[in-house]
């Protein structure tokens, strides 16, 4: 395994809102500059969050992802001593 990623699920509702939000922005943007603010609403609505991993070059990045476009700067992977694992729930606000 060279390159691993971890994507965080991104839930139903963000997908819905966000969708909403840009779709009433690019309307709204002909006939008020207020749409501007919709679309950067649901452009964070729909952002999504992850890690990869690329073990051959021991470099990591955190990204941030919109519409299939990633965004992050690598970043070397430092000398790992222990790795430690353990069960947690993780919750969505």
């Amino acid at each position: 395994m060279e390159k691993f990623t971890f994507k965080r699920k991104l839930p139903i509702w963000k997908i819905i809102l966000g969708s909403i939000a840009i779709g009433v922005g690019i309307v709204s943007i002909f006939s008020s500059f207020k749409g501007f603010i919709s679309i950067g609403v649901g452009i964070f609505l729909l952002l999504i969050e992850s890690s990869e991993f690329d073990f051959k070059h021991q470099k990591y990045r955190e990204v941030k992802s919109i519409l299939g476009f990633n965004f992050g700067t690598w970043k070397p992977i430092p000398e790992i001593e222990y790795v430690s694992v353990f069960k947690t729930n993780e919750t969505t606000t």
